[in-house]
């Protein structure tokens, strides 16, 4: 019995076959991709960061993470720095303290994370952050 499409052999082409479908697909948002984001720039950050607050600010450096998703570095409960991780493609630093711009920028230099500046938008406390806060 021959088919009407393809090869004299019976079969289908292989652009009419149907492929089998994975089972076992690890979702894009994974903890392990969150942590491996945070291990390729912590190192590099918390020694910029910390020097910043102590000769600065002369204050202490806080470490929040908010989720899977995110990290805010705070210096006396003002934010100076927010990773936002993104499952696909590059996350994002944004940068509130614009003296830390340039050695963030010189210590970073990795294709996985984009640095940018704080805007007017993201001056604003987000509400995870606020809620992480405890409404303060």
């Amino acid at each position: 019995m021959s088919r009407s499409v393809g090869s004299s052999s019976g079969q289908l082409p292989r652009w009419a076959r149907v492929r089998p479908r994975r089972t076992a697909v690890p979702t894009p948002g994974t903890p392990w991709r969150f942590e491996r984001a945070v291990e390729r720039i912590e190192p590099a950050t918390t020694a910029i960061l910390a020097e910043h607050a102590t000769s600065y600010w002369q204050r202490g450096l806080s470490r929040r993470e908010i989720g899977d998703s995110a990290i805010v570095w705070a210096i006396d409960g003002e934010p100076v720095l927010e990773f936002r991780f993104e499952p696909r493609g590059p996350s994002t630093l944004v940068v509130h303290d614009f003296s830390l711009f340039d050695p963030l920028r010189k210590a970073i230099r990795t294709r996985h994370v984009r640095l940018r500046f704080a805007t007017g938008g993201d001056c604003e406390r987000p509400r995870s952050i606020t809620a992480a806060n405890g409404g303060r």
